[in-house]
């Protein structure tokens, strides 16, 4: 009977922990179309395209057309004034040639920071998936706790009719229906905070999935393998260094930075050598009848420099700038070692917990077998085996929801390590 009843239970627990396929297809289309998504996803693109600008810009060729039609008045010695229209044209061709590293700096700044912006997209997935998942089962065990809740009242009412029924026919006692009637406003209680959960789950589940929330359906068993999780926090600690996405964002901020301290001391401090091809042609210019052509090639080298040492203060504000990230890369990283730690405890707190909960469920059920078995004897009245019932469902309402904060917490780990993704969560079917 007590195994039969354990199992029970699981069957009720997975199946309140089961999702379809269209589940699936829901969290692919929420993570497509969410604005929070496609907000990073449009950095993302334009954060590369200033990168492809830069490179282009700075290694590219250089074009400048110079195309003028004017009308000039102008007096020669000894000569009145005289009026005419001049033409003017050029061509202009500029390439870098070296610059000390300030063009390819800020190449590589701007390559870090696409790069930061990709991570970014990863980073808000996982977000966005860690909050559909816990939305969905929170909603799930909201659902069976009232379940049980309900369950446990209609018993406790029961028992309540039963012991009037007794005290009116003179053979029950008033104390035993004040004790139901205790029990029944407790129950009573317990199942209004049930549906209040369900109402705040179910707001909170269309909040994630917005228009997507209609479509939820639950028809596979969503289950964890130990084989996805750690086995040691020391393990979990490790893994969330080298993939948290937070810390990658960081670290690439860094590495930009630095290139842009590099790029802003050669931008301030050398000077660039650079090829010029120029080619002017003009027309009556000067008063003097005819064309003129002008067609040069050079190699140029180019210093510019502030009179009053603004480079100075310029490389000061980047670095600054590169110790703020790194203040920040740190304090990321310990929140991150902080979510690690905590979701870890959870995890281990909930199957810890698991088991005390599963052991109560065990002696709850053998007490109710017992009562029962004393009450046909007469050792025990009605009172005491419907409470023994009523203890027991509240024992199993209470194994259901320890087994969805080991879910729960187990997700919340997977994504502080940067593990959580589709694949992953597809992987959980069954």
């Amino acid at each position: 009977m007590r195994h039969a009843l354990i199992y029970g239970v699981l069957v009720l627990l997975l199946n309140s922990l089961t999702f379809s396929t269209d589940f699936i297809d829901s969290l692919n289309q929420l993570i497509i179309a969410h604005p929070r998504v496609l907000s990073v996803e449009a950095d993302h693109d334009a954060s590369f395209a200033k990168m492809r600008e830069i490179h282009k810009r700075n290694f590219g060729l250089q074009m400048d057309f110079r195309i003028g039609q004017s009308y000039q008045r102008y007096k020669k010695p000894l000569l009145p004034f005289t009026e005419k229209d001049m033409k003017e044209n050029s061509f202009k061709m500029t390439k870098l040639l070296y610059d000390f590293g300030k063009s390819s700096g800020q190449v590589a700044d701007a390559r870090f920071t696409a790069l930061q912006s990709g991570v970014a997209i990863e980073s808000v997935k996982q977000g966005l998936i860690l909050e559909a998942i816990t939305a969905n089962i929170s909603y799930q065990r909201s659902l069976k706790i009232l379940g049980y809740a309900k369950q446990s009242e209609e018993n406790i009412k029961k028992q309540t009719q039963l012991e009037n029924i007794m005290v009116q026919k003179g053979k029950g006692y008033s104390s035993n229906v004040l004790q139901a009637k205790t029990s029944l406003a407790g129950a009573q209680s317990r199942r209004v905070r049930a549906q209040g959960s369900v109402s705040i789950a179910k707001a909170r589940l269309k909040a994630v999935f917005r228009s997507l929330y209609e479509n939820l359906s639950y028809d596979k068993n969503f289950r964890i393998s130990e084989e996805l999780l750690p086995k040691t926090m020391e393990e979990a600690t490790t893994i969330a260094l080298e993939n948290n996405r937070q810390i990658q964002v960081g670290a690439m901020r860094t590495s930009a930075l630095n290139q842009r301290v590099k790029s802003t001391f050669a931008k301030e401090y050398r000077p660039k050598v650079q090829f010029v091809g120029d080619m002017g042609r003009n027309f009556d210019k000067d008063g003097n009848n005819g064309l003129q052509e002008d067609t040069k090639a050079m190699i140029e080298l180019v210093f510019s420099f502030n009179g009053s040492n603004a480079g100075k203060y310029a490389i000061k504000a980047v670095k600054k700038e590169l110790s703020s990230s790194e203040f920040r890369e740190r304090e990321t990283k310990d929140l991150v070692l902080e979510q690690v730690a905590i979701a870890w405890q959870n995890l281990i707190t909930a199957k810890t917990n698991s088991l005390y909960i599963e052991n109560q469920m065990n002696i709850s059920q053998q007490f109710l077998e017992l009562a029962r078995i004393e009450r046909k004897s007469g050792r025990r009245n009605l009172l005491d085996v419907l409470s023994a019932e009523t203890t027991n469902i509240n024992a199993q309402s209470d194994f259901a929801s320890v087994h969805y904060d080991i879910v729960i917490a187990s997700f919340t780990l997977l994504q502080a390590m940067g593990k959580l993704d589709m694949t992953l969560v597809e992987k959980t079917l069954f």
